[in-house]
């Protein structure tokens, strides 16, 4: 009895190990590795002020004022993100 659930462990244990060390081999999981890398070699070089879409901190967007909550809102947003308002016209014209 004994012997068959050691035979059993053993047996999972080298299926495991063979496929980990199938899926670390593959050139996807060698992308994936070379991806995380790069972000966290970018992420240690910006400074605090920067932000992770290249804008700096200081930099702000153009902005409004709602005119249905009186919510501000930026010049690119076509609805208000508070109160759903429509705020850009579309390529007719119209509202």
């Amino acid at each position: 009895m004994w012997l068959v659930l050691l035979l059993t462990i053993a047996y999972f244990v080298i299926f495991y190990l063979l496929i980990a060390k199938a899926i670390d081999s593959t050139e996807m999981a060698r992308h994936i590795k070379e991806i995380r890398d790069f972000l966290i070699n970018q992420q240690q070089h910006r400074s605090p002020s920067e932000s992770p879409f290249g804008a700096t901190a200081d930099e702000t967007l153009p902005e409004e004022v709602c005119p249905g909550c009186g919510e501000t809102v930026s010049l690119s947003d076509i609805f208000c993100p508070s109160c759903g308002l429509r705020l850009a016209e579309d390529e007719e014209g119209e509202f």
